[in-house]
């Protein structure tokens, strides 16, 4: 293979990276925003702050006043590498953080 048509491959297998991590990400939004409306419909005041600090794109929640970090990545890589349900990390890290930080 010529050094053109590698660089061309190693390009084509980052975007595929890119795009697949994008989707990954959007998925994570989504599902926090569906746990917004849940909460919204038993009248829990919740809100999204979606925030990408540096590379790591980070989610900040706030039920009825408790704010705290949700970090996409490291759930997007955590799932990939243990082959867990993403939507079942993201409820349980969204659970425990509320907890964590409604008993401080």
């Amino acid at each position: 293979m010529s050094f053109e048509e590698r660089v061309v491959s190693i390009l084509r297998q980052a975007d595929r990276r890119k795009s697949i991590a994008k989707a990954n990400s959007e998925e994570v939004k989504t599902i926090l925003q569906n746990l917004m409306q849940r909460l919204a419909a038993i009248n829990v005041t919740s809100s999204l702050d979606l925030k990408e600090d540096l590379a790591v794109e980070t989610v900040h929640v706030t039920v009825n006043g408790y704010t705290f970090p949700i970090f996409v990545d490291e759930l997007i890589r955590e799932a990939d590498t243990s082959s867990k349900d993403l939507a079942e990390l993201i409820v349980n890290d969204f659970l425990d953080k509320l907890k964590e930080t409604a008993s401080a």
